[in-house]
């Protein structure tokens, strides 16, 4: 049986044939040896799957999706009290729109720990402005992934230096 390349009637006339085993091994030695071939390729596999399977839409688009509970909060490594709206765990997973125990796993690893203590049983917590930005970044990073994981290091990176900052203007941590 003859190859499906360019043989018999269907080769430019003057060219050479090419069988599919050269022409194949010719793209996969230029894939290997150029990056910029890489990025098209890739890229173009993105976007072609993307086409055919578009992510659903955000529910963080417009910012939390429950809100938190008043308490009475002490500040780490302060002897301040505060009463301002805070997040459990639990209220974090369903303000973010996720499980508890996927947050669970996300807490020191992926998301900063809490920095407030309650006051009367001494559990910790997110304010409500740390639970807002997690959720504004979180919501941009959904346009482009339907997940979210240890992989995404500028996402960490990003929702860690947010939440110190934060942390740095609104309790004077330094």
């Amino acid at each position: 049986m003859p190859s499906r390349g360019t043989t018999g009637k269907n080769a430019a006339p003057g060219k050479q044939s090419e069988s599919n085993g050269d022409r194949n091994a010719r793209r996969r030695a230029e894939y290997a040896a150029n990056a910029e071939v890489r990025e098209s390729k890739t890229a173009n596999l993105r976007q072609r799957y993307r086409e055919e399977n578009p992510l659903p839409e955000t529910r963080l688009g417009n910012g939390l999706l429950a809100d938190g509970t008043r308490r009475e909060v002490l500040i780490a490594g302060q002897h301040r009290k505060r009463m301002i709206e805070t997040f459990s765990l639990a209220e974090a997973a369903v303000a973010l729109g996720k499980s508890l125990p996927n947050l669970r796993r996300w807490v020191g690893k992926l998301i900063p720990d809490p920095f407030l203590k309650e006051t009367v049983r001494g559990n910790s917590v997110y304010a409500r402005g740390e639970l807002e930005i997690i959720a504004e970044i979180l919501a941009d990073h959904e346009s482009e992934f339907a997940y979210f994981c240890a992989k995404h290091e500028s996402v960490i990176a990003h929702i860690n230096t947010a939440i110190n900052n934060h942390r740095n203007i609104e309790y004077g941590r330094g």
